[in-house]
């Protein structure tokens, strides 16, 4: 106690951060604006890495070989930052690269392998959420060039394997059952899968990204 009768506390030091292992992927058959927007945004990510006091490693991955990209590294030895949204040359492989991570041991941000591939499910997504009363758009699957069952327009047809927006244009929001007829043949013979059909809901997007463990 100091003589006016307050505690001093003792500033711990500050712990030595681990450093970082910031892989991404970068295939060099994307077109040239792709691959300078993935080289531009790694470097993006590992300056604010590098502001909150990390030492920052780029590692690219140009091929399906990532174990033994990452094989000179000890997992005890760094925090990896995982950034492969896939491995080049391998179709819908992004859980495959955290699979890869996960199994050499090394701590890594982001979702688990069996997270990712879930999420490559649509049908299965909205299966989910209908169980756990989460409000989603009306929705159906097709699987045969059919619109049995579906009388909601406008409607909005998307791939039901495939995440992001590939596959959604314009033509996608149709109006009657003429026009939701031709977009499902259209989606199953273009990407040899089923169409998810949905109530087209009007408005922004919004894409929230959560940081921390719970």
């Amino acid at each position: 106690m100091s003589d006016t009768g307050q505690r001093k506390f003792i500033r711990p030091r500050r712990r030595k951060l681990l450093p970082v292992l910031l892989v991404y992927d970068l295939d060099p058959d994307w077109p040239a604006h792709d691959i300078q927007e993935s080289l531009e945004t790694s470097q993006q990510l590992k300056r604010a890495l590098q502001r909150q006091g990390h030492a920052v490693s780029l590692l690219q991955a140009r091929d399906g070989g990532l174990e033994k990209l990452l094989q000179p590294y000890r997992p005890e030895d760094w925090l990896l930052f995982n950034w492969c949204e896939g491995l080049p040359g391998i179709m819908h492989s992004e859980a495959l690269a955290a699979r890869i991570i996960q199994g050499m041991n090394f701590v890594y941000t982001g979702a688990t392998p069996e997270v990712l591939e879930f999420n490559w499910n649509k049908h299965q997504t909205k299966q989910l959420l209908a169980m756990e009363n989460v409000p989603t758009p009306r929705w159906q699957f097709y699987d045969e060039n059919s619109t049995d069952g579906w009388n909601c327009f406008p409607a909005i047809v998307k791939l039901a394997n495939e995440h992001c927006s590939l596959g959604v244009t314009t033509e996608s929001v149709v109006m009657n059952r003429h026009e939701l007829k031709r977009r499902i043949r259209h989606v199953q013979q273009t990407y040899r899968q089923p169409a998810l059909v949905e109530d087209f809901i009007d408005g922004r997007e919004f894409h929230v990204t959560l940081w921390g463990n719970e």
